[in-house]
């Protein structure tokens, strides 16, 4: 019984583990787009954990705009690159536009 109990514990938490990777993660996937056409420019900002102890950095879509010279958004993506155990992670946000 204890088994079949562990079994099905181990079954959820991969279950819920969605697209991140066990040893590692680098991933991109879209937010969000707009009915506005889409430009020739792009803009990023990112976030940046080490250790699990501390953050740093400015993620905003407001800020990835503002990187790119970017006036009319048209599109939104994500990426994230971790490495487990909170060692480091690095989530940019991704703004296209004109």
């Amino acid at each position: 019984m204890k088994k079949i109990i562990l079994a099905a514990v181990i079954t959820i938490a991969f279950a819920g583990a969605g697209c991140a990777g066990l040893l590692f993660t680098h991933v991109k996937q879209g937010v969000t787009a707009t009915a506005n056409s889409p430009g020739n420019r792009t803009g990023e900002a990112c976030t940046t954990g080490i250790l699990g102890l501390v953050a740093f950095g400015d993620g905003s879509i407001e800020t990835a705009r503002a990187n790119g010279g970017i006036t009319a958004i048209s599109t939104v993506d994500q990426s994230t690159f971790s490495i487990p155990f909170g060692l480091y992670a690095r989530r940019c946000t991704i703004v296209r536009g004109r």
